[in-house]
């Protein structure tokens, strides 16, 4: 998984690297992301909790927030 692969330098990951993980968290669980975009917000902490165990602590719990926002948004 590219998170794993990218956290062996042990620092914090960047915006880049946050955006590719949302994205792979998103292809993984596009039933949910559909959940979400119909109105379902109860699935968004389902989505960000994946994203969080994905990261594994190496990414600010804002910088998530806002990228999964933006992210949302760009699917339409």
């Amino acid at each position: 998984i590219y998170a794993e692969e990218h956290m062996l330098l042990g620092g914090m990951l960047g915006e880049e690297e946050l955006v590719k993980i949302i994205k792979e968290v998103f292809i993984q669980n596009q039933a949910s992301v559909q959940e979400l975009q119909s109105g379902k917000d109860r699935v968004r902490g389902f989505l960000i909790g994946k994203i969080m165990a994905t990261v594994k602590g190496k990414a600010d719990p804002k910088d998530i927030n806002r990228i999964f926002e933006k992210e949302m948004t760009s699917l339409g």
